[in-house]
């Protein structure tokens, strides 16, 4: 079932491409199409058994900047995100300073779970109310975890760990109320494949 649903996302984001692409070649530039750059601050979910080999909760957050292109009625969204594990497996080590303005300071130093999600999605939006303030859209995309790992911020010879979590196809539902040229909304999140779940969030942002 997985996998069904992984050929059928993959299969839907080329078509989306290529429909948001004609669209902005054979449009002028009008007030329909604009960017935003929104923040997002998401609950994600993480199969268990996952999180459970690699000594981290189930649950983490992502704190994301997305930025946004608004085409007529089509959406494209491009985001690069911190994501916080929950580490179950922190470990300390003893770190001598390098830096510049550093005089060998030595200090003991906790590891940290994170990664970087990085993601790209498209789909339509339909806008409504009386002067269009809301907005809601529906997004096909695909996320990938890069640096996914168990380490000691800003330390380039300390020990680190990999975090064996995948990202991978997703559909989104956000819905968005614009009051001058800001945005709050709401964010749904369905993980089609790799090891997240589903993912809940806020979006705080600004039109450009």
């Amino acid at each position: 079932m997985l996998n069904k649903k992984l050929l059928i996302t993959i299969g839907l984001l080329p078509s989306c491409l290529l429909s948001t692409a004609m669209a902005q070649n054979n449009e002028t530039p009008t007030a329909d199409s604009y960017w935003t750059l929104n923040g997002h601050f998401i609950s994600t979910a993480i199969d268990s058994k996952v999180a459970n080999m690699s000594r981290v909760k189930d649950q983490a957050m992502n704190y994301a900047l997305n930025a946004d292109y608004h085409s007529g009625s089509w959406l494209t969204s491009l985001a690069v995100g911190f994501f916080q594990y929950k580490d179950l497996d922190k470990f300390s080590q003893t770190v001598i300073g390098t830096g510049w303005g550093n005089r060998g300071d030595v200090e003991e130093r906790s590891s940290d779970a994170s990664a970087l999600l990085l993601s790209v999605a498209v789909g339509p939006k339909w806008q409504f109310g009386s002067d269009s303030q809301f907005t809601a859209a529906v997004q096909a995309g695909y996320s990938h975890l890069a640096r996914s790992e168990r380490s000691i911020t800003s330390c380039s010879n300390c020990y680190k760990e990999k975090i064996n979590v995948d990202a991978g196809a997703f559909a989104d539902a956000s819905l968005q109320y614009s009051f001058g040229s800001w945005q709050l909304g709401l964010l749904g999140r369905q993980q089609l494949s790799g090891d997240l779940g589903t993912a809940v969030g806020v979006t705080i942002g600004w039109r450009l």
